[in-house]
């Protein structure tokens, strides 16, 4: 998200990251829920996967803030 942002030059550029971002976090976020359904996790597994899913979140987080920022500044 972050080298998105600063790469791309124009107002419409962190709209872009941030969806692309959003897009691939739930992406993956749907497609390690598939690998991991039916699997037995855990505590130390479950603790992995909470800081994984926070992760993306902050990752998304992040480039709405600079989308916004940015277009506001912009």
């Amino acid at each position: 998200a972050l080298l998105g942002t600063v790469l791309l030059a124009g107002t419409l550029a962190p709209w872009l990251v941030l969806v692309v971002v959003a897009g691939a976090a739930w992406l993956l976020h749907r497609r390690t829920q598939a690998r991991l359904a039916g699997q037995a996790l855990t505590d130390d597994d479950r603790l992995l996967q909470t800081m994984a899913g926070g992760l993306l979140v902050l990752a998304v987080a992040y480039a709405a803030a600079a989308a916004v920022v940015l277009t506001v500044t912009g």
